[in-house]
C-alpha cells in the first residue's frame, strides 16, 4: 500500500510535474505573449519614434522657413531703407531745386513785369502808328472821330506832320488857329503818348462826306508851296480827263486833245441816284462812272466826228465815298485789293496793274447815328476797330476776318474807303 501510496504519491508528482511543465509551458506562452507585447510596444516605440522624427523634420521646416521670412523680411526692411534714403535724398534734391524754380520764378516775374512795361509803351508806339488813338469823344459829330482813325492811319501824311512839318516854313508861317498847326500838334503828343486828344477846331460839316472834304480842303490851302501843291495833292489828289481823239486818228492819236473834268481829293458815288441803282460790285461804280463821263450818242459822234474817252489818274491815297440815305442802305461789294488799270487810260491796258489795297474804313451802324473805324496795320497786316460805345458787342480790338466782320455785316455800312497805292 505504501508502494502504491508511493506509486500514487509519484504519479501525483509527475502530474504536478506535468502542470508545472504545462504552467512553464504557459509561462512561456505568456513569455512569448509578453515579448509578442514588447515587439508591439518597440513597433509602436519605433512608429512612435518616426513620428517624433517627422514632427522635428516638420519643426525644423518651419523653423528653416520662419528663418527665411525673417531674412527676407530684413532683407526687405534693407530694400525699404534703402528706397526710403534714396526718396529722402530725391526729395532733397526736389526741394533744392524747388527753391532755386522758386528764386527762377521770381527772376521772371519781374522780367515779364518789364516785358509788359515794354509790351504796353510799344502798343502805345503801335496805336499811334496804326491809327487806334485815345481821342477825345464827340458825341454831337460822332463820324469826326473814325475819319481821323483812317486819316492818321495814312502813314505818309502822318510821317509828314511828325517829321517834315516842324522843319519847314509852312510851320514857321503858320499860326496856331490854323488846321495844320493843330493836326500836327495832335501827332506830336499822339508820339508823347498823350491821351483824350481833340482838335479843337470849329468845323462847319453835318455829314461824314462833308467833314472829310473839309479837312482836307482847308489842309490843302494851308499847305500850298509857291507852285500852289501841298502834301495833300501830292498823296490825294484825283484828275478826271476826258480825252477827245478825231474818229479818223483813233490809230495814232496825234491830235487827242485833253481835257480836265475834276479835281478833287476823292472819288464819290452816289449810291442815292439812279445812275447806281444796279451797281452791285466797286468796279461797277468805276464802270458807271467813266460812261457818265464820256456819255456821246452816235450822231454827236458823226456830227463832232471825235470819240471821247475818259480817264483818272491813280494817286498814291485813292479816297472812295459812298453817299447813301437811311432808307436805301444800299451796300457796294467791297474787296481788299482794287485794280484801276482799267481806269486810268482810254486805252486798253494789256497785262497791267495799277493795285490798291485797302487800309481804312469808316462805316455806320445800320438805322443808328453812330460810326465805325477799321484800320489796317502796313507792316503786320492786322485790322484794328476803332468802336468808341462798343457797339460791335465786340470787346476784341483786332478783327480777324475784314470781310465778314467789316464788309459783309449786315448792320454796318461802309461809307468811305482808304486805298494805298502799291510800290
Amino acid at each position: 500500500m505504501n508502494e502504491n501510496n508511493k506509486t500514487e504519491g509519484n504519479k501525483d508528482s509527475m502530474m504536478n510535474n506535468n502542470n508545472k511543465t504545462e504552467d512553464n509551458k504557459g509561462s512561456k506562452m505568456n513569455n512569448n505573449k509578453k515579448t509578442k507585447v514588447n515587439r508591439g510596444s518597440k513597433m509602436n516605440n519605433n512608429k512612435k519614434t518616426k513620428v517624433n522624427k517627422g514632427s522635428n523634420t516638420n519643426k525644423s521646416r518651419k523653423d528653416i522657413n520662419n528663418i527665411n521670412n525673417i531674412n527676407n523680411i530684413n532683407n526687405n526692411n534693407d530694400l525699404n531703407d534703402n528706397r526710403l534714403d534714396g526718396l529722402k535724398s530725391k526729395i532733397h534734391k526736389l526741394d533744392e531745386e524747388n527753391n532755386e524754380l522758386k528764386i527762377e520764378n521770381r527772376k521772371l516775374k519781374e522780367q515779364l513785369k518789364e516785358a509788359n512795361k515794354k509790351i504796353e509803351k510799344l502798343e502805345e508806339k503801335d496805336n499811334a502808328q496804326i491809327g487806334l488813338i485815345p481821342l477825345k469823344q464827340n458825341k454831337e459829330s460822332p463820324y469826326i472821330n473814325p475819319i481821323l482813325q483812317c486819316l492818321l492811319k495814312t502813314k505818309r501824311l502822318f510821317d509828314y506832320f511828325l517829321n517834315d512839318y516842324p522843319k519847314s516854313d509852312l510851320n514857321k508861317q503858320s499860326k496856331k488857329n490854323q488846321l495844320s498847326y493843330k493836326y500836327h500838334d495832335l501827332i506830336d503828343q499822339i508820339s508823347q503818348k498823350g491821351k483824350n486828344l481833340n482838335i479843337d477846331f470849329a468845323f462847319k460839316a453835318k455829314n461824314s462826306k462833308d467833314f472829310l472834304h473839309e479837312f482836307l480842303d482847308i489842309l490843302n490851302n494851308e499847305l500850298k508851296d509857291n507852285n500852289n501843291n501841298s502834301k495833300i495833292t501830292e498823296l490825294f489828289q484825283i484828275n478826271s480827263e476826258r480825252i477827245t481823239i478825231p474818229t479818223d486818228e483813233l490809230v495814232n492819236n496825234s491830235n487827242k486833245k485833253n481835257e480836265n473834268i475834276s479835281c478833287g481829293n476823292y472819288i464819290l458815288f452816289d449810291l442815292n441816284s439812279d445812275e447806281y441803282k444796279n451797281s452791285k460790285t466797286l468796279h461797277d461804280c468805276f464802270t458807271k462812272h467813266r460812261e457818265n463821263n464820256m456819255k456821246q450818242t452816235e450822231e454827236e459822234i458823226l456830227k463832232e466826228k471825235t470819240n471821247k474817252f475818259f480817264k483818272i489818274n491813280s494817286p498814291k491815297v485813292l479816297i472812295i465815298i459812298f453817299e447813301t440815305n437811311e432808307s436805301n442802305n444800299k451796300k457796294i461789294k467791297i474787296k481788299e485789293q482794287l485794280d484801276i488799270a482799267t481806269y486810268t487810260s482810254f486805252e486798253k491796258q494789256k497785262d497791267k496793274k495799277i493795285n490798291y489795297n485797302l487800309y481804312g474804313v469808316v462805316s455806320k451802324i445800320k438805322n443808328e447815328n453812330y460810326f465805325i473805324a477799321s484800320c489796317c496795320d502796313y507792316d503786320k497786316k492786322i485790322w484794328y476797330k476803332y468802336d468808341e460805345e462798343n457797339k460791335d458787342n465786340n470787346n476784341n480790338k483786332i478783327i480777324y476776318n475784314l470781310q465778314n466782320e467789316v464788309l459783309d455785316d449786315n448792320n454796318k455800312i461802309p461809307l468811305i474807303l482808304f486805298y494805298y497805292l502799291e510800290d
